[in-house]
């Protein structure tokens, strides 16, 4: 093996080391900054409970910051490292082999100049044979450390404390269940609340000229002092039947309704009513045939 080809083997040897510690350092931000972000959409919904459309937008929006983070930190060098993507050039390599190891400096990269060009003399040949000699003694892969990184480490710790700090003084699974609902952002949930409001009405269905009563049973410590029911954009507040139940009473509704029921600090999952539209008697007349003994008239 000659001189140039013992350089052309440190040159590959260097860019693999280069993108592992690409792909490295990369790794750490990808994972931090993933980590907050998660953390922080958790909280978000473990806080506010959002609706289903507002679930949807924070949970495409992590989608695409999650990807866009994949694509920034780690793709570059994964790519590279699994034949997809092109490596730097030899020139590149050099310019930074030389900022790194002063000992190399120029001429590496005036190594590779003479070997562009196109007058293939013995002079050239000559030229390239030393200094490719004189650059066997140096491994350019030493230009990167590993250690490097460790500086970034800094990092990781910020989301490992908070992580750690929720573990200790918090509650960890309501945070995971906070993320569960935004993954599972086309389902419905309902916040806890201090009570249990049950729909009592066993079955929700009524006839399109029949009176709709609406009845509510309350379960808990602290009961609730008002329930609404929202159907049609409206809200109506429900009437007090004792200490735990309330009621309300709608006329005949002509058409099916979704609604759901709730208080300041509980919202229920949305119920469909349907409206069944039966005969009716609008109009009727009587005869009267009396019997002939009677001798009444018709």
């Amino acid at each position: 093996m000659s001189d140039f080809q013992v350089i052309e083997k440190k040159l590959r040897e260097f860019k693999k080391k280069f993108y592992l510690n690409k792909l490295l350092r990369g790794g750490i931000f990808f994972l931090a900054i993933g980590v907050l972000y998660f953390l922080l959409t958790a909280w978000v919904e473990e806080l506010f409970w959002l609706p289903k459309p507002l679930r949807a937008v924070v949970f495409w929006a992590f989608v695409l910051v999650e990807v866009g983070l994949w694509f920034y930190w780690i793709w570059p060098a994964l790519g590279v490292l699994i034949g997809l993507k092109t490596p730097m050039s030899n020139q590149e390599a050099a310019r930074i082999i030389g900022t790194q190891i002063p000992e190399v400096g120029d001429r590496l990269t005036n190594t590779l100049d003479l070997l562009k060009q196109a007058q293939d003399t013995e002079l050239v040949l000559a030229s390239i044979a030393q200094k490719s000699k004189t650059l066997s003694p140096f491994y350019f892969s030493q230009a990167i450390d590993f250690k490097d990184n460790v500086k970034h480490l800094r990092w990781i710790i910020l989301p490992v404390t908070l992580l750690m700090l929720i573990w200790m003084f918090g509650d960890l699974s309501s945070l995971f269940e906070g993320y569960n609902r935004v993954a599972a952002y086309n389902q419905e949930f309902v916040r806890p609340a201090p009570y249990n409001l049950t729909l009592l009405n066993q079955e929700l269905k009524a006839r399109s000229n029949q009176e709709i009563r609406l009845r509510i049973e309350a379960k808990g410590a602290v009961l609730p002092s008002e329930v609404f029911v929202v159907f049609g954009g409206q809200r109506q507040t429900m009437a007090p039947k004792g200490i735990d139940q309330f009621e309300l009473v709608l006329p005949p509704q002509k058409a099916s309704f979704d609604m759901y029921f709730g208080t300041d600090l509980y919202r229920s999952k949305d119920y469909s009513f349907e409206i069944v539209y039966g005969p009716e008697i609008r109009a009727f007349s009587v005869e009267i045939i009396p019997p002939s003994y009677t001798r009444m008239r018709r």
